[in-house]
């Protein structure tokens, strides 16, 4: 299989991504020889995303598997509005951020703030 195809499929990019997390917080550890908060978070995707995977061998259930399908369905659909969504959010943040910016001890006064209290 050519791997283009292979990772064509999206529960094969899954897998890809829970064994490169894996092996480079594996690395990492290694390496600075002690708990390092890069390694946490590589492992805590890694774990989000191989629970997530095992959508993947619930879709061979009868009960479960047009669950599966609905989800999977839904998740694709729903990413146009999200996209609309943070567009959006972003131009309002902007806006506060700009109106506010020289005023001190508003939430607006920097763009993160802004774009955290605008949400």
């Amino acid at each position: 299989v050519a791997p283009i195809e292979y990772m064509s499929d999206f529960w094969n990019v899954l897998d890809s991504i829970v064994i490169l997390t894996n092996i480079t917080a594996n690395v990492l550890r290694l390496v600075y020889l002690e708990d390092n908060m890069v390694v946490e978070v590589l492992l805590s995707v890694s774990s989000v995303v191989a629970y997530f995977n095992i959508l993947y061998y619930l879709r061979s259930f009868e009960d479960t598997g047009p669950l599966v399908s609905m989800i999977m369905r839904i998740s694709r659909d729903i990413t146009y509005l999200i996209m609309v969504v943070i567009i959006i959010l972003v131009g309002f943040s902007q806006a506060f951020w700009l109106v506010s910016r020289h005023v001190d001890g508003l939430p607006f006064a920097t763009f993160q703030g802004s774009l955290l209290n605008s949400y």
